[in-house]
């Protein structure tokens, strides 16, 4: 069986190979891995050992049109990001590996809708740099005109 360090290596000279130019790769600052040097940041799952539930401040016209709770956790992990992150259901599984892997991370579960824009001021609000959104589309139909 292939080391995760091999599959990393291998998956990094194909990436270089369709980008027409080497993949730089550096030492990891909180495991025996490589990464891309030119990240802006890599999901460490585990960076902090432990994410800390952490009060949230919640809009009413927000909590609303929430899905799900809301949910804040803050990590001490190397690094600056904290990220906001709109999910559905979908993105309830991803919670935990990304809670681990960021400074600190607010977690909204809502359905996306037509124009809607409730819960897009958070991000500054929060002074978020990193905005994830996470939906998956559960009912593809055919191409338009078939």
């Amino acid at each position: 069986m292939a080391s995760p360090r091999m599959m990393w290596s291998e998956l990094a000279s194909f990436a270089g190979f369709l980008r027409g130019a080497p993949v730089s790769l550096t030492k990891a600052l909180t495991c025996d891995l490589e990464v891309p040097a030119e990240a802006d940041f890599v999901i460490d799952h585990g960076a902090c050992g432990v994410a800390h539930p952490v009060p949230l401040p919640m809009p009413a016209e927000l909590q609303s049109r929430l899905t799900g709770p809301a949910q804040a956790f803050r990590c001490d992990v190397p690094g600056s990001v904290d990220a906001v992150i709109f999910q559905d259901s979908f993105g309830t599984a991803l919670t935990p590996i990304l809670t681990e892997s960021f400074r600190s991370t607010a977690s909204f579960r809502t359905t996306a809708g037509p124009n809607d824009s409730v819960g897009y001021g958070m991000p500054e609000k929060l002074r978020a740099n990193l905005v994830l959104e996470i939906l998956v589309e559960r009912s593809l139909g055919p191409p338009p005109g078939l």
